[in-house]
């Protein structure tokens, strides 16, 4: 189950990318035509591995990329990290 990894990837990734007390509202994600990873496959691993994590309550949005010669095609990618301005 390669979603696994992928999961622990983009949570790294946008703890990385916001403050910590920044609260992630919105997680958006291109899967690569070549990833073999479906939205729901992903959201399903996502939800068991995010647990616990500041980032276990956003939502993801994704867009399925269906070029397999893109650069990213086996790829999982964080787009865009939407935070609660309100927050921190």
């Amino acid at each position: 189950m390669h979603e696994t990894r992928m999961v622990q990837q983009v949570i790294r990734a946008v703890e990385r990318a916001v403050e910590r007390e920044r609260r992630v509202v919105e997680i958006r994600l291109r899967i690569g035509a070549l990833s073999h990873v479906t939205p729901a496959s992903f959201e399903d691993a996502y939800r068991v591995g995010a647990q616990g994590t500041p980032v276990a309550d956003a939502r993801l949005v994704f867009t399925v990329d269906e070029d397999p010669t893109a650069a990213d095609a086996l790829d999982v990618r964080v787009v865009e990290v939407v935070v609660d301005e309100g927050a921190g």
